[in-house]
């Protein structure tokens, strides 16, 4: 939700914050807690991979929640092969 909204906040584009927020609540989505689990899968990604501390705690979460896919514009993360990613 974080790395969505800030763009939309600084630009004040509430039409795209409020899509970014109606996305979020939709029951497509599950949000999941940044738990001890999600820390230590984020931090062997990040010692791995040379991920940013954002970018691991993503996928870490991702593949937690047994996500399928990973969509992602950044091609560094297309070296993770712990999820599928999808480039976008």
């Amino acid at each position: 939700m974080l790395e969505c909204r800030v763009k939309p906040l600084r630009q004040n584009n509430q039409t795209l914050l409020a899509q970014y927020n109606s996305l979020f609540a939709s029951s497509e989505v599950q949000l999941i807690e940044i738990d001890a689990q999600v820390i230590d899968k984020a931090t062997e990604l990040r010692a791995i991979h040379h991920l940013k501390t954002p970018d691991a705690i993503h996928l870490a979460s991702a593949i937690i929640a047994g996500a399928t896919s990973f969509m992602t514009g950044d091609k560094d993360l297309a070296k993770v092969t712990q999820i599928n990613i999808e480039m976008v």
